[in-house]
Parts: structure tokens; sequence; C-alpha cells
């Protein structure tokens, strides 16, 4: 008994609210995502910052071992501060050519002990800054370890005889350079001939 008219009318109000009640729906999962994503997100960051806390203390912790080691408990260790995605790397009261040389090396054993990593280079640049005592404990580790460790040094006659006998030791050297047909080609490619 209703007439079309009205039949029209209830029809397109019935598909409005069933358009209205999707769109209601979609806006309330949608501020669902959005506040599980804002969730994670905050879950993520706090434990990215756990995460960097925890490998900060162990690698300190490792760096304080091997500089005692060094320095037998008499110099202050390196520290690593990791924040986010910066980090800072000083010895406290001493930021001298030597100091940075050394607590790099002390940084990259501790590494070296803490992971998988297999191999470990150090130049003579970064190892002649150093004094001649703490020279002896860092060969004495390096002579320790299990895994391939490659330095190069000059002037071996400038360091103790604990050093020396460890760098000529033929179980561990692998090369010795040096002029008169001992270069690594058989000769000095800058002579002129």
């Amino acid at each position: 008994n209703f007439s079309k008219v009205f039949l029209i009318k209830y029809t397109n109000i019935q598909k409005k609210i069933e358009q209205l009640e999707i769109e209601n729906k979609t806006f309330d999962i949608s501020e669902s995502l959005k506040k599980s994503k804002e969730d994670i997100k905050t879950r993520r960051d706090t434990i990215k910052i756990e995460q960097l806390q925890n490998l900060q203390i162990k690698i300190n912790k490792k760096m304080e071992e091997i500089n005692n080691y060094i320095y037998e408990g008499k110099k202050k260790p390196p520290i690593l501060i990791l924040s986010g995605n910066q980090y800072t790397f000083y010895t406290m009261d001493d930021t001298g050519t030597g100091s940075s040389y050394k607590s790099m090396i002390v940084y990259d054993l501790s590494i070296l002990e803490m992971t998988q990593l297999p191999i470990l280079i150090h130049d003579s640049v970064i190892l002649k800054q150093i004094s001649d005592i703490a020279i002896e404990k860092i060969l004495l580790k390096y002579k320790s370890t299990k895994k391939q460790i490659f330095i190069s040094l000059d002037k071996i006659s400038s360091y103790s005889e604990i050093s020396k006998a460890i760098l000529k030791d033929e179980e561990v050297k692998v090369l010795e350079l040096s002029i008169n047909g001992n270069e690594l080609f058989g000769r000095s490619w800058n002579d002129r001939e």
C-alpha cells in the first residue's frame, strides 16, 4: 500500500545508511590500523634502544677488559655510546693521537673476540703511535687469538725484546719485507734502472 515515491525515497535512504555504515566501519578500521602502527613503531623504537644499550654495555665491558690487560689497569678504557643513529667514541680525559689509535685497536680486538669476525688488519700507521709497552701487550693479545690478524710494522728494531721475538716467530710471521731483494716482488719498483 506504499506509494512508489515513498519506496524510492526509502530505498535511497537505506542505501545512504549502508554507505555511511561502510564509511564508519572503514574509518574505525583505519584508526585502529593507525594506532597499531604507532604502537608497533613505539615498541620497535623501545626494542632498538634496549638492544643498543645492551650492545653498548657488552662492548664497553670487553673494551675495559682488553684495556686493563694492555695497561694493567692503569689507563682509562675507551667508551662507546650508542644512541639512535649516532655514536660517540672517546677515552675520558685523553684526546691524544696515541690514545685514539689505542682505543681503536682495543675496540677492534673487542669486536674480534665478541663476534664471528674471522680476521683483523692493523697498519703500521696505527701501531706506531702507541707506546712500546702497550705494543708488546697488543702483540701478545694478537698471538693469543685463534683468528687471523694481519699487521704491518716498520722498524722492528725499535720495539722491546719480547715484541721482536713475537714478530720474528716463524709460527706467526708470514711475510717480512726489507731492502736488497726482500721487497714484495724481489725489487723496489721506484729504483732507477
